[in-house]
């Protein structure tokens, strides 16, 4: 997969995430190789800073 920018919209962040199913596995893997790339910067990330609304965290 790959990284994606971090978003950082306020407005965009405070909307109502979905639950995650077994489909979202590429938001996943997309979120944890964010995470990687950011790693100096960022101590965790949910999937909405990514720009994908739902219910995932690492």
């Amino acid at each position: 997969m790959t990284a994606c920018k971090i978003i950082r919209d306020s407005m965009f962040l405070r909307q109502k995430s979905t639950l995650a199913t077994k489909e979202d596995i590429g938001i996943a893997e997309d979120l944890k190789d964010t995470l990687v790339a950011n790693q100096k910067t960022a101590a965790g990330l949910a999937a909405n800073m990514i720009g994908k609304s739902k219910r995932i965290i690492a």
